[in-house]
């Protein structure tokens, strides 16, 4: 079994697979010409969590595009227009970064992004306000639950509408969010957007700035240190071939240094 090892500011991420999966280069049986693979979105959401476990956000953010401003066929022309209305923003602000990732409507080939912001300046910022007339379902859920929610007034006179909440939610808030139901939220759609995404295009934009993971070690494992890495794991995920669904590998997740996880695993009998 091969091993890859990364240190994040609080964790440590043992990727351990398959060694003849990682060498496999050929054709992906079931993969059509132009189509993405399994294992390339499963890369991108490894990619996005790797992301987040290594920076400190603040904000979340949906950014939809009103189909009467935006035509769907020129939705991947306003995708670009949104990552330059970002940069316009970062060269006079150069902390602020981005994470986002398009999603596509269960109905159709529209898209939307959500994401999660750091240092966005806090003078573009609005309330969002109650008001008559037709509003997001899901904002009422937000009020509901004494959610803060804002939005963008510069990006929606251009594109359409946004919404953005704390990335950490004070503590007088009855729902607290932790870090992983962000990297779910915003890669739950991931599949089916790659599907409508053509081949070439982005399924994640991410700013400059924002910290990723070191890479502190690549060797071979034995399956039975794999198995005490697994004990000493606080959380850990399957890497399944949707193919053929047989899982090719695994990843362990342990709060510290590599270090430290070394020396907890040669501890254990």
């Amino acid at each position: 079994m091969m091993m890859t090892v990364k240190e994040t500011p609080r964790e440590t991420r043992v990727s351990v697979y398959n060694e003849r999966s990682a060498k496999s280069t050929g054709r992906i049986k079931g993969k059509q010409p132009g189509e993405r693979s399994p294992q390339s979105i499963s890369r991108t959401k490894s990619k996005v969590r790797d992301i987040v476990a290594c920076n400190e956000f603040d904000l979340a953010v949906t950014l939809e595009i009103n189909p009467r401003k935006v035509p769907i066929a020129k939705q991947e022309d306003t995708l670009q227009e949104i990552i330059v209305y970002l940069k316009n923003i970062k060269r006079t602000h150069k902390d602020f970064c981005w994470l986002l990732v398009p999603e596509k409507y269960p109905s159709g080939k529209r898209l939307h992004l959500h994401g999660l912001l750091k240092n966005l300046p806090t003078g573009l910022l609005q309330p969002f306000q109650k008001r008559k007339g037709r509003k997001p379902k899901y904002v009422h859920e937000l009020w509901k639950n004494r959610w803060n929610v804002y939005t963008i007034p510069t990006y929606n006179e251009r594109f359409g509408y946004s919404m953005v909440t704390a990335y950490k939610l004070s503590s007088t808030d009855v729902k607290i969010v932790e870090q992983d139901y962000w990297e779910t939220y915003i890669t739950k759609g991931l599949t089916e957007t790659a599907k409508i995404r053509p081949v070439g295009k982005r399924l994640v934009y991410v700013s400059q700035g924002l910290d990723r993971p070191k890479v502190v070690e690549k060797a071979t494992v034995s399956a039975q240190d794999e198995k005490k890495i697994a004990k000493i794991a606080d959380k850990s995920y399957s890497h399944m071939d949707k193919d053929t669904g047989k899982v090719y590998g695994a990843t362990y997740i342990a709060d510290g240094s590599w270090a430290s996880v070394k020396n907890k695993v040669a501890s254990l009998p």
